[in-house]
């Protein structure tokens, strides 16, 4: 009422800021949550089923627990239990887990196991009914706490002597795992056993009952068959259930922990010696349904081209959750990455939020020295034991362009022996990088080709030069021959063509022709030296005339 009152306009005048300030704040220390500016908070919902149960001769009773989340909650919850009245009754109580990680718009379960024995004396034989304990789950997270109210009877004490007609289920199995594609129904199929423990006559009836699920969720559907069955005195009795999970229900990842039961009125006289007083029983089994978290990963583009001694390139890779129960990290790894090349993520952990795509980029470089190819990697997403994979290609090679010049593109040799270089220069263009291989095709019989290096790499923007020593040998032959210098970036190759002439064999001929003139010169000497000094030789003519 005073709240009231002080929100009323009258009270408001000048006071208004600092009553807003004092209501914040009061808000928060009494844990109450504060609305988002949309108008509605985060919150969570607890239930448990069912509501009361029957603890008999094996002094144990179990309850589901859903946790739900409303409005975007996520966060942890811790589970326990509060205001018990146990009316003497030694009890305890287990929850498996006790904690939860609750996912944004999902559901998160627990089963609480409880045991109880009661000290009774012989005057309470007579009641079926020994003690009824109250108590209720407290769940406490995100500041807030929630709870919920739960009964159990106990109809069987700690006395050894005192027999007393009780109900077990058993399933089989008592756990699905769920595994593959969740945009189909799948359906799996489940035998209760059903095996009444009693005192009195076989084959007399107990009671009769109809298999049911306790909070089914949305999307499961079960059909029982037989639908109602006796429950008899010293028979096993079997139920088959057929349980069909849509998509609606896959998509809700996690650990579903449901509750199947049977209820039945059991008359005094059927429950023990001397006991006069009915019951109801609730009898319960729990069934897991483990569905494990469905995602889908992909990357863009599928081939990505890495440019050698250039920047880093992204593949962004994004991870979309189908299922809505998906709360744990996600890890990214990358495989196939080739040597030399350098590759990390901008985040390799994503947090799930919800139904929200997660997306991050894996960088990839290519130091100067990186081989240009086309390399195949798998990018893995893992969470919670279960792994997606998706592929892509690196398009590893050069930016930019280079040319190739020669200082000489004719090259002229004498045979045998005789060598010659010429300088190979590669200028880069644009923000070429790379490691280029040389090599020199079409060489004549008899000539050799040597370079200065076979492999040399543009780290800068400067040229780079290579000597090529061309060699003839003695079984070089004569003509004009056209070579070829190539480069090779592993992606693309260039050539640049060398003319070379090889003469005859003027190599050899010379000595012999210089021992010809030398020879000649000394016989002409001889003949000169030879002949007599001071005489005059007088050659005359005769004439002689013919007769007219």
């Amino acid at each position: 009422m005073l709240i009231m009152k002080l929100l009323d306009k009258r009270y408001l005048t000048g006071i208004q800021p600092l009553l807003l300030i004092v209501i914040a704040a009061t808000a928060l220390l009494v844990g109450l949550p504060i609305k988002h500016v949309s108008g509605q908070a985060a919150d969570f919902l607890l239930s448990a089923s069912p509501s009361r149960l029957t603890i008999g001769t094996d002094g144990i009773g179990r309850y589901a627990v859903k946790v739900t989340s409303i409005n975007g909650f996520a966060g942890m919850i811790q589970l326990s239990i509060m205001d018990l009245e146990d009316e003497g009754a030694r009890t305890s109580f287990s929850f498996q887990p006790s904690v939860l990680q609750l996912a944004m718009d999902s559901e998160a379960y627990s089963v609480l196991t409880m045991t109880a024995m009661y000290e009774y004396s012989q005057y309470y034989y007579t009641y079926a009914n020994l003690a009824t304990l109250e108590f209720k789950i407290r769940a406490v997270g995100g500041g807030l706490t929630r709870s919920t109210p739960l009964s159990a009877d106990l109809i069987y004490g700690a006395a050894a002597a005192v027999e007393r007609t009780d109900v077990r289920i058993n399933l089989q199995p008592d756990t699905f795992l769920i595994s593959g594609d969740i945009s189909q129904s799948k359906s799996q199929t489940l035998k209760i056993t059903i095996s009444p423990k009693t005192t009195v006559s076989v084959g007399e009836l107990l009671f009769t009952t109809t298999p049911q699920f306790y909070d089914l969720p949305s999307g499961l559907y079960v059909s029982f068959n037989p639908g109602s069955l006796d429950i008899r005195a010293g028979q096993t009795s079997e139920v088959t259930a057929s349980v069909v999970m849509t998509p609606e229900f896959l998509e809700k990842s996690g650990t579903h922990r449901l509750l199947i039961g049977i209820s039945g009125l059991i008359t005094g006289n059927l429950i023990g010696a001397y006991t006069y007083q009915d019951v109801f029983i609730t009898k319960t089994a729990i069934l897991t349904i483990v569905v494990p978290p469905y995602f889908n990963v992909a990357v863009r583009p599928s081939i990505m081209n890495v440019y050698i001694g250039g920047e880093d390139q992204k593949l962004q890779v994004t991870v979309t959750p189908v299922s809505r129960g998906l709360s744990q990290p996600i890890t990214l790894t990358v495989e196939g990455i080739p040597a030399g090349l350098v590759a990390s993520f901008e985040r390799d952990t994503l947090i799930p939020k919800g139904k929200e795509a997660l997306s991050t980029n894996l960088l990839v470089n290519a130091p100067s020295t990186t081989k240009p190819g086309i390399f195949p990697i798998r990018i893995t997403a893992t969470t919670m034991g279960i792994t997606r994979i998706t592929n892509a290609s690196l398009n590893v090679r050069p930016s930019g362009d280079y040319s190739l010049r020669l200082d000489q593109a004719i090259v002229s040799l004498n045979a045998r022996g005789e060598s010659r270089s010429v300088t190979l220069t590669v200028v880069p263009e644009g923000d070429f990088r790379s490691t280029i291989d040389f090599s020199v095709t079409n060489l004549p019989r008899g000539v050799v080709a040597t370079l200065s290096t076979v492999s040399a790499t543009v780290q800068v923007g400067s040229p780079i030069t290579v000597i090529l020593t061309l060699t003839a040998t003695q079984d070089a032959q004569p003509g004009t021959y056209d070579l070829a210098i190539v480069a090779n970036t592993g992606f693309s190759q260039k050539t640049i063509n060398v003319t070379l002439l090889i003469r005859a064999g003027s190599v050899e001929i010379w000595p012999v022709v210089l021992v010809v003139v030398i020879l000649i010169a000394v016989i002409s000497a001889i003949v000169f030296i030879g002949m007599p000094r001071g005489r005059q030789i007088r050659i005359m003519s005769d004439t002689r005339r013919l007769p007219a």
